[in-house]
């Protein structure tokens, strides 16, 4: 009789809780949290190993080049290493490939009776070598450009692939925050001849879809630049009007949907220069969502990039840390804790940052687009994030 597997059980940072547990019992009913792994192979073409699954649950779904439990034998417990190549070798005939954990991801999901509730490694390996898959588990293979995988699975997401690919794929491939600069509200209300208010309000009708579609591709943090410091300087009807905006913003349906969809909200800038109910309400509304665990959303309000740094360099002076390092001078900006963003995004035709951002924007990708705010749908969105993917990110080396 096959001896049955023994997982081991770790908490949501890997660490070993020193019990384990059989497979079986891990994936009942809410499961226990167990170590696995994905393995993504890529040769010297730039093309990804792909694997299409024999599987009781995801059967004739594609996914990585391998995937598994790291196991517990009565002499030791697997490396991921070891656990990924015993993988390989038995699912597609791999062996001798050098492989480094380079992520993970969190995964929970119920499927009638049972559940899938893993801390997943991923590991990177390059493999040029032949393959010879193990039809018992494996239906076919295929190498495919790393950038079209991308794509599809964009498009197609469960439809075609297993969880773990798009969850790997939002590890590696896509960026963590995206901030946004909303611009040509008012220009598109100007061309079909309507009040600037009307492009106001269209543009914040896109926040929330925005919003929803960014956190269903995994991207944890993102910012929009929704009022500047210079923005007081324009006409005070639509001043006025933008303040009815943010009203309706941190008091109503936009709020109760971000809250129900388990997101974060924070501001960059000084909210004291609004009126006092409006402070208050978005006061709230970071204190009501600071414990929630999803994506975390920036509004940068009453929002300037030389304010911001005066504002820490003010702040330094006063406390007198010892020593002002770079990750120190982070701690004092509006973004302390959060990451610089991999990508800036700016509608309305513009190529200008216009001071947003300016210290944690060294390393962002720019991308500019024609489209207005109002217009820019989830679509416009994946085009930005698919340039994002095909660029080779330097950091100045």
């Amino acid at each position: 009789m096959e001896e049955k597997q023994m997982l081991l059980l770790v908490d949501e940072k890997d660490n070993f809780l020193g019990k384990y547990a059989e497979k079986e019992k891990c994936h009942l009913r809410q499961g226990l949290h167990h170590r696995a792994f994905v393995v993504l192979l890529e040769n010297k073409k730039g093309e990804v190993l792909l694997q299409k699954r024999k599987h009781k649950l995801w059967d004739g779904y594609w996914d990585l080049s391998a995937i598994s439990h790291v196991l517990h034998y009565s002499t030791h417990d697997e490396t991921y290493e070891e656990a990924a190549a015993r993988s390989l070798k038995r699912e597609m005939g791999i062996s001798a490939v050098s492989l480094k954990k380079v992520g993970a991801f969190n995964y929970f999901a119920k499927y009638g009776k049972n559940c899938e509730n893993e801390y997943c490694a991923i590991l990177l390996g390059e493999y040029d070598g032949k393959i010879n898959p193990n039809k018992d588990v494996v239906y076919e293979y295929a190498w495919v450009k790393r950038e079209e995988f991308i794509k599809d699975v964009l498009k197609q997401r469960e439809k075609k692939y297993t969880p773990w690919v798009i969850y790997t794929m939002t590890n590696l491939f896509l960026p963590k925050h995206v901030a946004m600069i909303m611009d040509g509200n008012r220009r598109w209300a100007r061309e079909r001849k309507l009040p600037v208010f009307i492009g106001h309000r269209y543009g914040f009708n896109r926040i929330e879809p925005t919003v929803s579609h960014a956190a269903d591709l995994g991207i944890k943090y993102l910012t929009f630049w929704a009022f500047s410091t210079e923005n007081w300087n324009r006409e005070k009807r639509e001043v006025d009007a933008l303040m009815n905006l943010f009203r309706r913003m941190f008091s109503g349906s936009l709020v109760a949907k971000l809250k129900k969809n388990n997101v974060r909200v924070k501001t960059l800038g000084d909210i004291s220069a609004f009126p006092k109910d409006i402070e208050k309400d978005i006061q709230e509304v970071v204190e009501d969502t600071k414990n929630n665990t999803g994506i975390t959303v920036n509004f940068a309000l009453n929002y300037g990039g030389r304010e911001e740094i005066l504002r820490a360099v003010q702040k330094i002076i006063a406390e007198k840390p010892k020593e002002v390092t770079e990750r120190i001078f982070s701690d004092f900006l509006y973004t302390a804790g959060q990451p610089d963003p991999d990508l800036i995004i700016r509608t309305g035709g513009e190529q200008r940052l216009s001071g947003y951002l300016p210290w944690q924007s060294t390393y962002s990708e720019l991308y500019f687009t024609n489209t207005y705010w109002p217009d820019f749908n989830e679509k416009e969105f994946d085009k930005a994030i698919l340039d994002y993917i095909s660029r080779e990110r330097r950091f100045g080396k």
